[in-house]
């Protein structure tokens, strides 16, 4: 999946869709740019309106999302020894497997 799809599909489950500018992420209602790939604020915005949960290792993220009781989980896994750049990748990879089943 490119780049542009990621963040398309994330956009798509977070409710947020109008514009595109690939270069610089997902162009929001209000004229600013969303690009939770890049901006640690954006990723957090998109984990907390999806309530995606973290689960940390030495070098890797998971991210998740259960459903009931089940402990069934939409998952992304990224290593990176950029930890930070890594939960961003996860949030919005996990968002995109939310946003495909929209």
């Amino acid at each position: 999946m490119t780049y542009h799809e990621l963040l398309e599909l994330a956009a798509k489950a977070a409710g947020i869709w109008d514009e595109t500018d690939p270069s610089k992420g997902m162009l929001k209602p209000t004229g600013q740019y969303w690009n939770p790939l890049e901006d640690d604020g954006d990723a957090f915005r998109l984990q907390v309106a999806l309530q995606l949960e973290l689960e940390f290792g030495a070098c890797f993220v998971n991210v998740g999302k259960s459903h009931g009781n089940d402990g069934q989980w939409h998952l992304a896994r990224e290593s990176a020894l950029d930890l930070r750049a890594a939960t961003r990748r996860a949030i919005v990879r996990a968002a995109a497997e939310i946003g495909k089943t929209m």
